[in-house]
């Protein structure tokens, strides 16, 4: 049987990371994530509370390259059709709220193929979501027609629910739920635009401060734009310090001894402007044989800064 709010706001332990500045957000993902729970255990008539939230302010784009967002995706519009929020349920959750529903008991498979069954149970479930999250937003925020949840629209496709919104400044809290005593991980992500959010009074003005308007349709182009762009990128095996006579002699069949390691200092450089710019490390192999560099570490972000 479904547990009250009182009674789960004695049992949630939460987590907010880069909120700082806006305590308006602990208090607004507290909420949402004990309505969550509540919905999901009127859903299931099991019981269901929340273990951990973890709320974050950034790009769309950045949620999905650093998140494994698989399972359904449904973007909620206001009022005024402005998106209010996607409802990212992920895998795990989709799989235990079919088996759940099909009379079994909750279980955590992260990586089974969503069926056309656990899609539409998804979608029930985002639909359900809509007026405990439209009652969260009016009682913190006061009565606002314009602000309340209206419709929604579903995919399964990641890239369907980015859209042109890839460069979309959001504030997404991740929900890991205990259902039947089986944890599931970010089982639920609600993402909300900076401006809903704004509008909402969950945050000041003071955000436009740290953040530019990347939402725009002319920033979304550009960056796309510079992203497309071909430019020349070299993997260099080693630098080696040479005089000029040593190098002006140097004839066919003669051996440039390298220095040790260098197999796995291979860097990856790119031409700039401002000269060569060492984008990344990585090691010297081969795929089918083929050579190849595999990198230690990612692209330095510094390379092309966000817009």
């Amino acid at each position: 049987m479904a547990e009250s709010a009182a009674v789960l706001s004695k049992k949630v332990s939460v987590t907010t990371i880069n909120a700082d500045g806006f305590p308006e957000l602990g208090t607004f993902s507290t909420a949402l994530s004990k309505a969550v729970s509540v919905c999901v255990s009127e859903l299931l008539d099991a019981p269901t509370m929340p273990t951990t939230y973890k709320g974050r302010i950034q790009q769309l784009r950045d949620l999905f390259a650093n998140a494994p967002l698989m399972g359904s995706y449904s973007w909620i519009t206001d009022a005024v059709d402005q998106q209010a929020v996607l409802i990212v349920i992920q895998n795990p959750m989709v799989s235990a709220l079919t088996d759940r529903l099909l009379g079994g008991r909750a279980t955590d498979v992260p990586d089974r193929k969503i069926t056309t069954i656990d899609a539409e149970l998804s979608y029930q479930l985002a639909d359900a979501l809509i007026p405990a999250l439209n009652r969260v937003v009016q009682r913190l925020s006061g009565p606002n027609d314009e602000i309340a949840m209206m419709q929604r629209a579903s995919t399964q496709l990641p890239d369907e629910a980015k859209g042109e919104l890839e460069m979309l400044t959001v504030y997404s809290v991740s929900i890991s739920l205990d259902i039947d005593d089986t944890i599931v991980d970010n089982a639920i992500t609600l993402c909300f635009p900076i401006d809903y959010v704004e509008r909402a009074g969950f945050m000041s003005a003071r955000v436009t401060q740290v953040r530019p308007s990347e939402e725009s349709p002319w920033r979304m182009k550009l960056s796309r734009n510079v992203r497309n762009l071909d430019i020349n990128a070299h993997a260099v095996l080693a630098r080696l310090e040479q005089s000029v006579g040593n190098i002006s002699n140097l004839k066919p069949g003669d051996i440039v001894p390298l220095p040790d390691g260098v197999i796995d200092m291979v860097e990856l450089i790119v031409e700039t402007s401002e000269g060569d710019c060492v984008i990344a490390t990585g090691q010297l192999g081969s795929v089918k044989e083929t050579k190849a560099i595999k990198l230690a570490d990612g692209v330095d972000p510094a390379f092309v800064p966000p817009f």
